[in-house]
């Protein structure tokens, strides 16, 4: 029962934090390295959850929103390794899954961003009769956006409780992942690497 609560209290945060993204704010609270953080503080995890949060936005720079591309969300990652180390204190098995996590929302949020691309009919059709009611549309936009992350969370972190505790038990898979996770400090720096030398090329 207190992982329900504890789950519903991450959905809740990670919904809001989620709204910062493209909705509202954009402080960039809603980076991984800040909200893991924040969500570490509800779990009483908040170091754990800010380093995983650092590798996670590190891994996840290499994905631009560029064109029909929707990059994997963070805040989604965050919120899952939050949940799922509060439960099965795995390090490794928790991030891995939280990656995973990230790439599984953006197909949502693709979905969603295509849902609120077919509004663009109803605004032309406000704007020609006068009548553009934008904080309607916004109020939608937004109530949709939370209720999606709040939702997907809540099941997604039913669904990958079981499997983090089967690989905590399972000996053989936890060295495994413990090992591929030794790779991952590496990844982060050569994905942060290679994507500032892009950049200082582009100004060269």
């Amino acid at each position: 029962m207190m992982e329900i609560k504890e789950l519903v209290k991450i959905s809740l945060v990670s919904g809001l934090l989620n709204l910062e993204t493209i909705q509202f704010g954009q402080f960039l609270i809603s980076r991984p390295s800040f909200s893991a953080f924040i969500l570490g503080l509800i779990t009483g995890h908040p170091l754990e959850c800010f380093l995983a949060g650092v590798l996670i936005e590190a891994i996840y720079l290499d994905f631009t929103p560029i064109g029909g591309v929707v990059p994997p969300n963070g805040v989604f990652a965050c919120a899952m390794f939050a949940y799922l180390f509060n439960s099965s204190k795995s390090f490794s098995i928790c991030f891995f899954m939280a990656i995973i996590s990230g790439f599984l929302y953006a197909e949502i949020d693709k979905r969603l961003r295509w849902k609120r691309g077919k509004w663009n009919e109803n605004y032309t059709k406000e704007i020609d009769s006068g009548n553009f009611t934008s904080g309607i549309w916004i109020a939608k936009s937004l109530a949709i956006e939370f209720m999606s992350v709040f939702v997907f969370s809540i099941v997604l972190g039913l669904i990958l409780i079981k499997p983090s505790i089967f690989f905590l038990t399972n000996s053989f898979l936890k060295q495994w992942a413990d090992t591929a996770f030794l790779a991952m400090p590496f990844v982060a720096v050569s994905s942060l690497y290679f994507r500032l030398g892009g950049q200082v090329r582009k100004n060269d």
